[in-house]
């Protein structure tokens, strides 16, 4: 996936546990960290796309223009009764005029 600085997205991401794609009657919270901004989906940013079974994290043109060369990290967490899991920390890469996610389900 590629971003271009400037622009809003909303970044997909499927999340798992096993072999179970995890949705909304199955989970507490779900939180995406980009950098240092940390959404979760009671807070808004983040909604459950059933028609692509995705979690769409909703980044505005001010996000996107705040990065420079190189790359940000980026993690998710699920939060199932009291116990809270975390994905591998993955990072997207930046380059001039764009962001290229380079994803791995680890």
């Amino acid at each position: 996936m590629i971003i271009y600085r400037g622009d809003q997205y909303a970044i997909p991401f499927i999340i798992r546990l096993g072999s179970d794609i995890v949705t909304p009657e199955v989970t507490d919270d779900v939180r995406v960290q980009i950098g240092d901004d940390l959404r979760g989906k009671l807070e808004g940013g983040l909604l459950f796309n059933p028609e692509k079974n995705s979690w769409d994290y909703y980044v505005t043109e001010e996000f996107t223009r705040m990065f420079s060369n190189g790359s940000v990290p980026y993690q998710v967490g699920v939060k199932i009764g009291s116990e809270i899991r975390y994905s591998q920390k993955g990072r997207l890469r930046i380059d001039d005029n764009i962001i290229e996610a380079e994803w791995s389900d680890g």
